[in-house]
This record gives structure tokens, sequence and C-alpha cells, in this order.
């Protein structure tokens, strides 16, 4: 029975210790005007055949209207497991606009997930709604760049 508990408390660690190192991710943040995008990939070190989950975030203050990038866009070079889009208010009173994708990679080595455009019309009272001679505003994200492990 003792050597059973020490067993289970062994294996409770290494649960531990495995599930911390794969809870890493990589977040990128751009910032224009009323509007600040978050892109955030995880885990940051994939082994080849792990699911990795992308996220898509945008926070824009009340008045802002946001347009998220196109299902799929950008991301060809992955199989698409599963894609949820949620719109909710954020803490601080903004407006919170999600889209979450798993991903898995064709293969392992070098990939990266290409910039990603976040469209907005400003509408708030007093506001430019667009750059001259554009229908919205753009925000581009940086590339994020990760490496997926072989076994």
């Amino acid at each position: 029975m003792k050597r059973l508990l020490s067993l289970l408390a062994a294996l409770a660690f290494l649960c531990l210790v495995v599930s911390g190192a794969a809870a890493e991710m990589i977040e990128r943040t751009v910032s224009r005007g009323p509007v600040e995008v978050f892109v955030r990939l995880e885990p940051s070190d994939p082994l080849i055949g792990d699911p990795i989950l992308l996220q898509v975030e945008a926070l824009a203050e009340d008045g802002v209207e946001v347009l998220m990038p196109e299902f799929g866009e950008a991301l060809d070079r992955f199989l698409i497991l599963d894609f949820a889009p949620s719109d909710s208010v954020a803490s601080d009173g903004r407006n919170r606009l999600l889209q979450r994708y798993t991903l898995e990679p064709p293969s392992s080595g070098e990939h990266s997930i290409p910039p990603l455009l976040v469209e907005f019309v400003d509408r708030r009272p007093g506001a430019k709604p667009a750059p001259e001679g554009a229908d919205a505003y753009e925000v581009l994200t940086e590339r994020v760049d990760f490496t997926v492990q072989s076994v």
C-alpha cells in the first residue's frame, strides 16, 4: 500500500511537470487607436501530432465596429480541426471578439502563423470612421514563428 501511494504521488508530480511545460504560449500584441489585438499560440513548442490552439482576440472601445479575419484566412497550410468565434464584454468594459482555432500542423519543423488582418470602423461621436479613401482602419498582427518537434 505504501509503495502504491508513493507511485501515485510520483505519477501526479510527473503529470504536473508535463502539463506545466505544455501550458507555455507565445503571445503577440498590436494596438491602433481604440483597438488592441492579441495573437496567442499554445503550446509554444508542440510535438508532431499535438493540436495547436490559436487565439485571435480584439478588444475595442464601445462604438468601434471590429471586422475579424475571415474564417481560415492565411491558415491554409494547417488542418483546421475546430473553430469557435465569440463576442463578449471584457471586465474593463471594452468589446471582446475572439476567434479560437484548433490547428494541426502538416509536419515537424519550422512553421509560422502569418500576419492576420483585423479591420475596424470608428463609429464613436466625433471620430473619423475610416482613413480617407478607405472603408476601415487596418491592424496587421505580427508573424508568429514556432517549431513543431518530432517524436
